[in-house]
């Protein structure tokens, strides 16, 4: 009521009158019954402060959260689990890890309610400042949930359970606990049978500049470097590398592409190579036509043709038969 405190009806009765003790904080003035406590409340005044309170013969003050900066609670809903709450300076909510403000909004005044439609987006008015519309985000940063510094990312990949991030940078591994630091390697050479002086995957690429990497239909991956290692294929544990000494046009690697007879078709700069049973066995270059040797992407078509798209000299189209 207008001196900040609460009455009971029940049966068209007033059956208790219960008044707010801490007259310090100020009246009551906006109340919600606890959906997952019945017999509870929450209760705000005109401080910074949000009370859980049991409702017997009197209040009796249960918990009490600071939700400052915020002040002057307008109006409490219960959505989803959670506590939203409209104040005077801005929109707060309360789940199972404790109150957040929320940042970055346009609508920080004046915020007199909330409700949600059948889509799940949230709806808040201001009598300043219009209406608000919250949709939910249907994406999660990965990066952001890890705390890892921002990168750009050029392929992604899932190997068993965990993920292979191909970044300008080298390369990011995270499973279900978060990063994964090291990748050890129980061989590496090259196609043509030279030891690589490398021990761990993730300490060979680092600083690298990964374009992509792919999985492919043997469970190995296929991590195409740029200016680098060439082209690397990992296979639980096992390290190959095709380089310009294996045949490769060029160690600047773009993409890969698993052929149906299990070849596959790399594409660098210099045109497409073509492996096989780790050798490289056919080239397309500047021998065949290829007018524009800067090669972005490589496919196979379902009759067996090979397109081969480069950097802004078309499309160039090499039969299968």
């Amino acid at each position: 009521d207008n001196s900040g405190d609460i009455f009971i009806l029940e049966n068209e009765k007033t059956v208790r009158y219960l008044q707010f003790k801490d007259k310090k904080a100020g009246r009551i003035n906006c109340i919600l019954p606890d959906p997952a406590d019945p017999g509870n409340i929450y209760m705000a005044t005109g401080d910074s402060s949000i009370y859980s309170c049991s409702v017997g013969d009197s209040l009796k003050v249960l918990k009490k959260t600071d939700i400052s900066p915020l002040s002057q609670v307008q109006q409490f809903e219960y959505i989803d689990g959670d506590l939203w709450i409209c104040t005077r300076n801005g929109i707060g909510v309360m789940d199972e890890k404790g109150f957040h403000k929320l940042e970055n909004i346009p609508m920080d005044n004046s915020i007199g309610h909330v409700m949600t439609d059948y889509e799940g987006n949230l709806w808040f008015t201001s009598t300043r400042q219009g209406v608000m519309k919250i949709v939910p985000n249907q994406f999660s940063n990965i990066f952001e949930r890890f705390k890892l510094p921002e990168a750009v990312v050029n392929s992604t990949c899932r190997y068993g359970n965990r993920l292979f991030i191909a970044t300008d940078t080298g390369l990011t591994v995270l499973d279900e606990k978060g990063v994964v630091f090291s990748i050890p390697l129980t061989k590496a050479v090259t196609a043509s049978g030279v030891p690589l002086e490398a021990a761990d995957l993730v300490e060979l690429l680092d600083g690298c500049r990964i374009r992509s990497i792919i999985r492919d239909s043997l469970g190995r991956l296929w991590i195409s470097t740029w200016r680098s290692h060439g082209l690397l294929r990992y296979d639980k544990g096992k390290l190959t590398a095709f380089t310009v000494e294996d045949g490769l046009f060029s160690d600047q690697v773009r993409i890969v592409y698993e052929c149906r007879d299990g070849s596959m078709l790399v594409a660098c700069t210099g045109g497409v190579n073509v492996i096989e049973k780790d050798r490289v066995t056919r080239s397309y270059g500047e021998q065949d036509g290829i007018t524009n040797t800067e090669v972005l992407t490589v496919a196979e078509t379902d009759k067996g043709d090979i397109l081969i798209g480069t950097d802004g000299g078309g499309i160039f189209v090499f039969s299968g038969e």
